[in-house]
């Protein structure tokens, strides 16, 4: 498969839910993916659990599963304290 950038990719990547091209012409024009009855689907043709949405991890390669949109919230930020330390929901540091 030629990309619209002129790289070339190997058909087994074509519509597989990820950009290999890198422009996302891999993944253009291709057939929505139908997901299971527990199941939701990515904006990139690919399905995750339910119960994946709106739990701070990023599991849809488009990040949709986390989006302010679909959760009514943004996502807690991701920790970065030390371990003496605990996160508060702002994402502020505190100690234990």
């Amino acid at each position: 498969f030629t990309c619209a950038s002129g790289r070339c990719v190997s058909r087994n990547f074509v519509c597989n839910g990820e950009d290999d091209c890198g422009d996302g012409s891999d993944e253009q024009g291709c057939a929505p993916s139908s997901c299971g009855p527990s199941e939701v689907p990515c904006g990139n043709n690919t399905c995750i659990p339910r119960s994946w949405l709106c739990d701070d991890d990023v599991d849809c390669q488009d990040q949709s599963d986390e989006s302010p949109e679909r959760c009514g919230r943004n996502p807690t930020p991701p920790a970065k304290c030390s371990p003496s330390e605990m996160q508060c929901g702002s994402g502020e540091c505190i100690h234990r």
